[in-house]
């Protein structure tokens, strides 16, 4: 009967080592919310609440496949603050109304 040598077996465990730690990392979710709009279709690259003003929303957007500069939503005033600091109020059953249903509780 052989006997396992030293170095196979600091190399079987770290094998094992590092196939048990892949299981246990948890990856973020990358869902994007789509919607189609008229004739443009967009989505939300990402969207974080602000913590001082919980009725606005930092987001970013992909307009038709390209991706947007981050843009304050305010969901109580209905305007939303381009990354140049221009105000820009909703459009009707535009992208603001739908972020803000979107994230209504």
């Amino acid at each position: 009967m052989s006997s396992i040598q030293p170095r196979q077996w600091i190399k079987a465990t770290a094998l094992l080592l590092g196939f048990l730690l892949t299981l246990t990392v948890a990856f973020p979710a990358q869902a994007l919310v789509c919607r189609t709009l008229g004739d443009r279709s967009w989505c939300i690259v990402r969207i974080q609440r602000s913590a001082k003003y919980h009725w606005e929303y930092r987001v970013a957007l992909r307009l038709d496949g390209v991706d947007q500069p981050l843009e304050r939503y305010n969901c109580r005033d209905r305007i939303r603050v381009q990354a140049n600091g221009t105000r820009v109020s909703f459009d009707d059953n535009g992208v603001g109304d739908l972020i803000c249903r979107l994230v209504k509780s």
